[in-house]
């Protein structure tokens, strides 16, 4: 008797796998590395540079423009973070 997989699983392999696959243009695929490993930078200085002391979308805090961010990345890396799982 064979097994009868889901066709969600397969769906959702056959997107995986489109999205990494690289494409035959090369500087497409340079440009989409350089720009996930410039997130992953971004993201590494926020996690290691996050204090609780920053406002954020988690915390009563008064507005940004009487205490700014003492994050490396600014604001914007105060604010993601603590809504990192």
């Amino acid at each position: 008797m064979a097994q009868v997989r889901p066709k969600c699983r397969d769906a959702q392999m056959e997107i995986f796998t489109r999205v990494f696959t690289p494409s035959k243009n090369r500087r497409l695929n340079e440009l989409v590395g350089f720009l996930l490993f410039a997130a992953a930078v971004l993201l590494f200085l926020a996690l290691v540079s996050y204090s609780p002391l920053d406002n954020s979308w988690n915390t009563a805090a008064t507005s940004p423009d009487s205490s700014p961010a003492r994050n490396w990345i600014g604001v914007v890396g105060a604010i993601w973070p603590p809504v990192m799982p």
